[in-house]
C-alpha cells in the first residue's frame, strides 16, 4: 500500500501511521503474553509498597473517576519488596480498573497492605477490594487465564489479571482473588517481602519520579494514546492540559501559557510538525518536544532539531526528554 505510485503523501503518513499503531499494540499484547508466560525482562528494585501506594493516589482518582471513592488500609511501618516499579503500579492500576468497571453506579475501593507469613518467609499483600457484582466459582477458576474476559466484545483483551499474575508469579510471589457473586471481589497480590534497604536514586533513576514539573500542553489525536500520555505525566508531576488537534492547541495557547509543549507528529489537518511552527512564533521560548512512532531518521526531518520522543515510550523516557526540555538541553531521540 504505501509502495503504490501516486499515493498522496498526506495518505501515505496516515496509512504509515496506523501500521505503526498496530504495531505498538502488537508489541503491548505480545509483552502481556510474555508476562503470563513469566519470560518478560524486569527491572527489580527495593520499593516500599505503602509510600509507592499513597504516590498513586492521585492517579488512581483520575483513572478511576468521580463515582469511585478510594479508601487505604495500610500496615504500619515499612512493608519492603523487590520487584519492578513499573509493572508493580501497572498491576495494581490493572485490578482498580476491573473493580471500577465492576461497579458501574459507582462504590468504594479499598486497597490494603498487610505482611503474612509464607513457606518460605514473609510476604507483602497488596489488597484491592471492590464492592462490584462479583465472580463466581467458575470465572474465578478462570480469571487468570489469557484472552479470558467477562466484558463486552471490544472492552477488554482478557489480558489483565493474567498479566498481573506473571509478573507475580516472576517476582517469586503469587495472584489470589476471593470473590462471590454480589459480594464484590478481592485481588491480592503476594511479593517476597525484602530485606534489603531502600537505596538512594541516582541521578538517572531520580529524574522518574523527581525531576523538574510544570504545565504541558498534550496534544495526541488518538483517544487511548492520549489517555495513557495524560496519566503518565500527571504520575510524573505535571499540570497537563489536553488537545485532540493542532486547531484546539493553537486555541488554548492564544489564552494560557504552558511550560512544555508536547505533540504528536502525524496528525489530521494540521501536523506535529507545522504545529510546532506556529506554536514557536507565539512562544519562542517555550520548549517543544515531538512524539512519533517513526524511526529516529524519518522523525528528525524538518524538526528544527526539536527533541523527538519515539513511541512507544516508557516512563523513565518521557521524564528524562521533559526534564531536558525544562531545563533548555538537547538530546538525540529517545
Amino acid at each position: 500500500m504505501l509502495t503504490r505510485p501516486g499515493l498522496a503523501d498526506d495518505r501515505r503518513l496516515r496509512f504509515a501511521d496506523a501500521i505503526v499503531q498496530a504495531a505498538a499494540r502488537a508489541a503491548a499484547l505480545t509483552g502481556q503474553l510474555l508476562a503470563f508466560a513469566r519470560r518478560q525482562p524486569l527491572q527489580p528494585e527495593v520499593i516500599d509498597v505503602n509510600v509507592m501506594i499513597d504516590g498513586m493516589i492521585e492517579l488512581l482518582d483520575r483513572a478511576l473517576g468521580e463515582r469511585v471513592k478510594i479508601e487505604t488500609d495500610l500496615a504500619e511501618g515499612v512493608c519492603t519488596v523487590e520487584a519492578d516499579r513499573a509493572q508493580l503500579v501497572s498491576a495494581i492500576l490493572n485490578i482498580a480498573v476491573n473493580g471500577r468497571d465492576a461497579m458501574p453506579d459507582g462504590g468504594t475501593l479499598r486497597i490494603a497492605s498487610a505482611v503474612h507469613e509464607g513457606e518460605n518467609g514473609p510476604m507483602i499483600a497488596v489488597c484491592v477490594h471492590d464492592e462490584g457484582t462479583g465472580m463466581d466459582a467458575e470465572t474465578i477458576e478462570r480469571a487468570m487465564e489469557p484472552f479470558f474476559t467477562t466484558k463486552a466484545a471490544g472492552k477488554g483483551t482478557g489480558l489483565g489479571l493474567s498479566q498481573v499474575y506473571g509478573f507475580a508469579s516472576q517476582s517469586g510471589g503469587d495472584l489470589l482473588i476471593h470473590s462471590n457473586p454480589g459480594e464484590g471481589t478481592r485481588v491480592t497480590i503476594l511479593l517476597p517481602c525484602s530485606g534489603l534497604e531502600i537505596a538512594e536514586a541516582s541521578p538517572v533513576d531520580a529524574r522518574a519520579g523527581s525531576g523538574r514539573t510544570g504545565s504541558v500542553l498534550l496534544v495526541e489525536d488518538n483517544e487511548e494514546v492520549g489517555e495513557f500520555a495524560e496519566a503518565l505525566l500527571r504520575e510524573l508531576g505535571h499540570q497537563v492540559t489536553r488537545a485532540r488537534s493542532g486547531g484546539e492547541a493553537l486555541e488554548i495557547a492564544a489564552v494560557a501559557r504552558f511550560d512544555v509543549l508536547l505533540t504528536d507528529v502525524v496528525m489530521p489537518a494540521m501536523s506535529g510538525l507545522e504545529l510546532a511552527e506556529a506554536f514557536g512564533k507565539l512562544y519562542p521560548d517555550t520548549p517543544i518536544v515531538l512524539t512519533t512512532g517513526y524511526s529516529d531518521e524519518i522523525a528528525r526531518s524538518g524538526t528544527g532539531g526539536r527533541p523527538v520522543l519515539l513511541k512507544p515510550y516508557r516512563l523513565e523516557a518521557l521524564a528524562g526528554v521533559l526534564d531536558d526540555a525544562l531545563a533548555g538541553v538537547v538530546r538525540p531521540a529517545s
